[in-house]
């Protein structure tokens, strides 16, 4: 009897801790409206606690300036051209391209996602491999762009699942949460107290109250017991030209202020406080993500795997893709 508890003993203390993945995209926030990017602002505590705690990516490149196309970009580790996803609403993301919550949902991952705009709906394939998919955004018609909510009712959605999760009989095994904030992006309309804060400025003030959300949610991953073990990554799917180049948004043009976009990584195993300089993609989250969780990313992806850049060390340089076909699909330009 002693040895066959023993034996349970060995095979219990044997069995290495999975770790938990949150995954944070925030809509059209461009990388020098953030704090830790070097903005006056003050905009963005959480996220400037978040890269002080963990590896801050400096150049970050997207594969597109536009949302669908750039989230499908982040979730399978491949560029539009192999994903299929070039425009808004026309396209589908096809369950032949492995998605990041379909790959961790085969290896034993509960999977929840909470999105806050109609681009990335599960209407559009980018609810494959979630056990959980909430999408419950204020949409006007089926094909209304415009469909969103609130980053607080993103957060509240969340966390109501966290708490939920904290209950639950199988919490041994790990989770992996996509939540996507959409404020930032057109018409910029902060809340009270983020309009008076940042009068003037209705971009920062709905960075700001995005911001704050993210704190929420970090909170409740200390409630829940879950901030010990969980690797968190933030980034956004592309950043916005607020009259630079003389576009007020996005989608069209191609340059700095609508590619570069933030990308910080923190949790266990990630070092603190540490920048690379390093020019890197969007493309390269999934094989990321997989390596920090201790899974082998497969030959299958396009990105590369940034641990090594994480720990100090340096990786090959690679050419990166971007695209933008916005006035080719809706102006017909050639």
């Amino acid at each position: 009897m002693c040895a066959v508890l023993a034996g349970w003993w060995v095979i219990v203390r044997g069995t290495p801790h999975r770790l938990n993945l949150l995954l944070i995209t925030i809509d059209t926030l461009r990388a020098d409206h953030v704090g830790a990017y070097g903005a006056p602002t003050g905009a963005t505590p959480v996220l400037d606690a978040l890269a002080s705690r963990g590896v801050r990516f400096d150049q970050v490149q997207t594969a597109a300036p536009l949302t669908a196309p750039s989230h499908a970009t982040i979730l399978t580790g491949q560029y539009p051209p192999s994903h299929g996803v070039r425009g808004n609403v026309v396209f589908t993301l096809d369950a032949t391209h492995l998605t990041l919550a379909t790959r961790l949902k085969a290896r034993g991952y509960r999977t929840a996602a909470f999105v806050g705009a109609y681009p990335v709906a599960a209407a559009f394939g980018f609810a494959q491999g979630f056990d959980v998919f909430d999408e419950e955004f204020h949409e006007t018609s089926p094909i209304d762009q415009g469909a969103e909510r609130r980053a607080n009712e993103v957060a509240d959605a969340a966390m109501r699942w966290l708490a939920l999760d904290t209950g639950r009989e199988n919490r041994q095994a790990p989770f992996f949460a996509w939540l996507h904030f959409y404020d930032p992006h057109a018409p910029y309309d902060p809340p009270k107290p983020f309009a008076e804060r940042f009068a003037g400025r209705p971009y920062d003030g709905e960075i700001a109250f995005t911001d704050a959300q993210i704190g929420r949610i970090f909170d409740a991953l200390r409630a829940s017991g879950h901030d010990q073990d969980t690797v968190v990554m933030v980034l956004a799917d592309h950043g916005e030209g607020l009259g630079d180049h003389r576009e007020l948004t996005h989608a069209v043009l191609i340059y700095q202020s609508t590619m570069r976009v933030p990308f910080i990584v923190a949790g266990p195993g990630v070092q603190r406080g540490r920048v690379v300089r390093a020019r890197v993609a969007t493309v390269d989250v999934v094989p990321t993500a997989l390596s920090t969780l201790g899974i082998q990313p497969d030959g299958n992806l396009i990105g590369r795997d940034l641990r090594p850049l994480m720990n100090g060390r340096s990786i090959p340089s690679d050419p990166f893709y971007t695209e933008s076909l916005f006035g080719r699909l809706n102006c017909h330009w050639a």
